[in-house]
């Protein structure tokens, strides 16, 4: 890019001036600003860059933080209802490893009695009805002995569209 502006230039320039030494000076130093201009603004972009990366990368650990170290069970619900994401209280909370718990859905865990409040939750949170939500309800352990929670969550959108992306549930034995 630079060394193209400097040829438009010199041909610009250079039938004005008289072929010489000053015009090879004059090119020269039109060179040397356009250079210095260029490597200005690429370090200004790199340093953007690099300060983006790092914002990104301190709010991926409090985030990281929050949900591994919270006291309740927190877990991050697809639309479909796969369990995405899940900490360690809300896998202890229901005897699975969070393996395990990340391979089923937030139906297979859930009593089924229960089924029904959270299938319509679900829905009124993907039409836009509602964006967050907060019951009681039974979940089931890994040996199929049901657990009460409170449950508190909201759907998590995307910015320009407002389309539901994903639910952010937090679970609170009771």
């Amino acid at each position: 890019m630079a060394a193209g502006l400097i040829t438009l230039m010199a041909s610009v320039l250079l039938p004005a001036l008289e072929l010489g030494a000053d015009a090879l000076k004059f090119c020269l130093q039109i060179s040397v600003a356009v250079t210095a201009v260029t490597l200005f603004v690429s370090a200004l972009f790199i340093r953007r860059i690099i300060d983006d990366r790092r914002q990104i990368a301190e709010s991926e650990q409090r985030f990281r933080r929050a949900m591994e170290d919270s006291a309740i069970g927190v877990a991050i619900v697809g639309l479909d209802g796969r369990i995405l994401q899940t900490n360690p209280a809300f896998a202890a909370m229901l005897g699975y490893s969070r393996a395990e718990i990340e391979a089923l859905t937030f139906f297979q865990i859930t009593h089924p009695d229960d089924l029904q409040i959270g299938r319509e939750t679900m829905i009124a949170l993907k039409e836009g009805k509602i964006d967050s939500f907060h019951f009681e309800k039974r979940y089931l352990k890994k040996d199929g002995t049901p657990v009460w929670a409170q449950l508190a969550g909201s759907v998590i959108r995307e910015d320009e569209t407002g389309k539901p992306l994903y639910l952010v549930s937090q679970i609170e034995d009771i």
